[in-house]
């Protein structure tokens, strides 16, 4: 209900300093450009409803916000000529944290971490230029590791650790351009050896 009242306030605040906008909803996407529907000139102005924020020649600019219809927010960042660009935020239809994610150029580039629904930590690994890079780590919903390796530019490399969600190592191993190598090692949940 206070999602509901502040999309409400937020849209009247918006109308009242900057004039009507359109909806989003009453928007073409066309070859990256949104335009009014029915016309053939890039909207630039205001937009609002479910989906709020600037277009300018049909380029989303500015901080945008963006709603689920149930009035939660689903999320918030900015755009660069309709890019993404900075730090954005995401949530769940429940209005609990689902990713915290960065942009440059429209490319994910930075720390990014994804939550479970029940806000405990899911993934966290970094990106640049829109490839993952470095350690990238997964946890259970219980918050216990579940999974560590790197990348290089996007291809998993070496070391490769897989766990239980009672902390016992559940397999190990080694990739190299992306490909399983050597020789993996299975456990089972008690701890023994796999054949």
């Amino acid at each position: 209900m206070k999602n509901k009242i502040l999309m409400i306030l937020m849209l009247f605040f918006r109308s009242m300093c900057f004039g009507e906008g359109v909806d989003y909803e009453d928007l073409a996407y066309r070859d990256g450009v949104y335009y009014k529907r029915f016309s053939d000139t890039p909207f630039s102005g205001l937009v609002n409803g479910i989906r709020q924020g600037k277009l300018t020649h049909g380029m989303k600019v500015g901080n945008w916000i963006y709603w689920y219809r149930n009035g939660q927010l689903w999320g918030e960042g900015n755009f660069k000529k309709g890019k993404r660009e900075g730090s954005w935020v995401i949530n769940y239809n429940n209005g609990k944290l689902r990713n915290k994610l960065n942009y440059k150029n429209g490319k994910e580039d930075g720390l990014w971490e994804s939550y479970h629904e029940n806000e405990r930590l899911w993934v966290k690994g970094s990106y640049k230029n829109g490839n993952k890079e470095g350690i990238w780590e997964s946890y259970h919903n219980n918050g216990q590791l579940w999974i560590r390796g790197s990348y290089s530019r996007g291809i998993r490399e070496g070391l490769w650790e897989y766990y239980y969600d009672n902390r016992q190592l559940w397999a190990r191993g080694n990739y190299k351009d992306g490909e399983m190598r050597d020789e993996w090692v299975y456990y089972t949940r008690d701890g023994g050896v796999l054949e």
